[in-house]
């Protein structure tokens, strides 16, 4: 293909950033949630109120958009 490595790279870490509406609106209501709460739930207790709106998610998906989001 002769193309340089970190052009590859760079390429792949760019086609990970898209996010698709469903997970936006995850993410924004994950936010939401954790704010109401005063920044005190945890994944556990966000993955039960995710899920009582018709969400489906797991606890290690809330905790990785956690992280991703700067929840802490």
């Amino acid at each position: 293909m002769q193309v340089n490595k970190s052009c590859y790279y760079d390429w792949c870490r760019r086609c990970d950033s898209s996010i698709d509406s469903q997970t936006w609106q995850l993410c924004h209501r994950l936010k939401a949630l954790f704010a109401e709460s005063r920044q005190s739930l945890g994944s556990r207790r966000l993955m039960k109120l995710l899920r009582k709106e018709g969400f489906e998610v797991g606890r290690y998906r809330v905790r990785k958009l956690m992280k991703k989001l700067g929840l802490a």
